[in-house]
């Protein structure tokens, strides 16, 4: 008994030994939701990707904002990317709206376990009852009357440095449909923290903000086909532009029911019958990205990407659909039917392209398909975790683990830069973009970290860790 107690100890500290070397210092299993363990370690990893979203903030919080000015016009924003020289010089609406998502939800779990979230909530404040209600009026939103586009968005907004406006890409559904969510989840975050007062006051200054963006949304609504065009000027339908307004449309259909109004909810059922109608019944189980006004027939444009699954990761659609499922089958593993595949196919989990995953296959030769991105992964992994979470099924919430591994772990992307204490311009955390598939030492740029895929991060975080799901819809 002594020679096999002995025995088993030695195959005990070698299994040990095996295990510290396979996770590393820093690495954490594939288990979803972590088995409990690790809590410090997550816990920290959600503070540090909000902290890289408020170095992104074009306020006084960011690291490398310049004293003594005023912030102009963009005084507020969420910049794309962290400030730097340049100032907000990349402010997608839309990107930023998404990202307040994210960091709404972080900064609710930190608050839960006793964490200061004062600065964090102080850049909140001023993304929304300064930006995106006030600033917001000298051109990041259409309040032009006249303007078939009036209540509209913009897809980008151009700054100075000093955040002086100059101008505008385009107007834009989609910018306008995420607004519209991340400002509904601002009421429910200022509810979740039990600050009823600012919550009210909240309401009230957003209302006028946010009837006329839902309103334009209605109006862009195809009547034929029941998606949404992109602007008044754009007249083919995108799925992306499409599910966003739907769960957009449900979140302002919510607002005017607080005040005993009914708005906005027939047209948003219309839109998702019509999103229902662009699924691939022949050939992939994905959706097709655009209906054409001209033919009226759905096709992939040029690329397979992430708006292929988008009406689940919106909330639009039920997480129980077994064709959820069936898009994440198809995404690790597409058989016969392409010879090309959105996930790296290596089985080797030692190989650091384990479980990475494309943003975009384009149908012509392009360098992009070589490209693994934590983001899309990310997405996808929402999804896998929404399905997995809604049917029982822990294939699905197993794969969103890997695809969450991929993203954060020295070991596989390395492109965390929470990590290991990376930084870049004097700011640490964010991801870096994407690697190349066939060549690890060629990755985007260090500044490329963009604040949407922190927003995923912490989403998928709380999802394995915590359990809980962060929903574009109202929740329940």
């Amino acid at each position: 008994m002594k020679e096999t107690g002995i025995r088993l100890s030695f195959f005990f500290f070698i299994g040990i030994l095996i295990a510290a070397v396979f996770f590393g210092c820093g690495s954490r299993p594939d288990v979803p939701g972590g088995g409990g363990i690790d809590e410090r370690w997550v816990e920290d990893a959600v503070f540090r990707e909000c902290t890289y979203i408020k170095n992104c903030s074009w306020t006084e919080y960011a690291r490398n904002y310049p004293g003594n000015i005023s912030g102009g016009e963009a005084y507020g924003c969420l910049n794309v990317v962290r400030i730097h020289e340049k100032g907000p010089d990349y402010v997608h609406p839309g990107e930023a709206g998404i990202a307040a998502i994210g960091f709404m939800r972080g900064v609710i779990e930190l608050s839960k376990r006793n964490r200061d979230i004062g600065e964090f909530d102080r850049v909140l404040h001023k993304f929304f009852t300064e930006w995106s209600c006030v600033n917001a009026k000298g051109g990041a939103q259409n309040f032009r009357p006249d303007d078939p586009d009036e209540g509209a968005w913009a897809a980008k907004v151009y700054y100075s440095r000093w955040g002086d406006f100059q101008g505008i890409s385009e107007w834009n559904t989609l910018p306008t449909a995420q607004m519209i969510i991340a400002m509904w989840k601002y009421h429910e975050y200022l509810s979740g923290l039990g600050e009823s007062v600012r919550d009210a006051a909240w309401l009230d200054l957003a209302r006028p903000s946010v009837q006329r963006a839902a309103d334009f949304l209605c109006r862009m609504a195809d009547p034929v086909h029941g998606l949404v065009r992109s602007n008044s000027r754009a007249p083919d339908m995108w799925i992306g532009n499409a599910s966003f307004a739907a769960a957009a449309l449900q979140c302002a259909a919510r607002w005017a029911g607080l005040r005993g109004e009914e708005r906005y909810g027939e047209c948003a059922s219309r839109i998702v019958e019509g999103i229902r109608e662009m699924r691939d019944r022949d050939r992939w189980a994905l959706y097709y990205k655009v209906r054409r006004a001209e033919t009226g027939l759905p096709d992939y444009d040029n690329c397979i990407d992430q708006l292929c699954f988008v009406p689940f990761e919106a909330d639009i659609l039920d997480p129980s659909d077994r064709f959820a499922g069936e898009i994440s089958d198809w995404w690790t593993d597409p058989g016969r039917g392409a010879d090309f595949s959105m996930t790296c196919r290596t089985g080797d989990p030692l190989d650091w392209r384990y479980w990475g995953t494309h943003w975009k296959h384009y149908f012509a030769a392009n360098e992009e398909n070589e490209r693994l991105y934590p983001g899309p992964g990310f997405q996808l992994a929402k999804v896998e975790w929404k399905h997995g979470n809604a049917t029982g099924g822990p294939r699905y919430t197993e794969r969103a683990a890997r695809r969450f591994r991929f993203g954060y772990d020295k070991k596989y992307s390395n492109l965390w830069f929470g990590s290991d204490g990376r930084n870049e311009a004097g700011v640490g955390n964010g991801i870096v973009d994407w690697r190349n598939e066939n060549d690890y030492e060629k990755t985007a740029g260090s500044w490329e970290r963009y604040i949407d895929t922190s927003s995923y991060f912490i989403q998928v975080i709380v999802m394995l860790w915590y359990g809980i799901d962060t929903r574009y819809v109202p929740d329940r």
